[in-house]
């Protein structure tokens, strides 16, 4: 994040939050609350998405009426979802050489992404 400020590229906060007593990002509690390092970016944090750092971005167990997922699992998912449509998705060395060398990192479309996915999983 400082060197996403340091050479003037937007950074984008997210703060799960809901009412007090839930069971994750109750109002009020730990689990409501950023990291230290992230929490002190909040205040001047942009609005939009251009970039996700996936090594510093999170994800939760989850579970409910419409099935469930581990983790790991929600975070790949979101992670090559965000790829395939709206971001450029990597991980935090490779987006700092890319800052100070100026080149663009790639991303890729649904149409790609979806052609290499039934490849890769009717393959075998």
């Amino acid at each position: 994040m400082a060197a996403a400020k340091a050479s003037d590229i937007p950074v984008v906060v997210v703060k799960h939050e809901f009412p007090a007593g839930a069971p994750v990002f109750a109002a009020g509690s730990p689990t409501c609350e950023n990291h230290p390092i992230v929490a002190k970016y909040e205040a001047d944090a942009d609005n939009r998405i251009t970039k996700v750092i996936s090594d510093a971005t999170g994800a939760v167990d989850i579970a409910n009426d419409a099935g469930s997922a581990s983790a790991q699992q929600v975070h790949e998912t979101l992670m090559a979802l965000l790829h395939s449509n709206w971001a450029a998705v990597t991980g935090t060395s490779r987006w700092k050489s890319a800052i100070a060398t100026g080149h663009a990192l790639d991303r890729s479309d649904l149409g790609s992404s979806a052609a290499t996915g039934r490849a890769a999983h009717q393959a075998g």
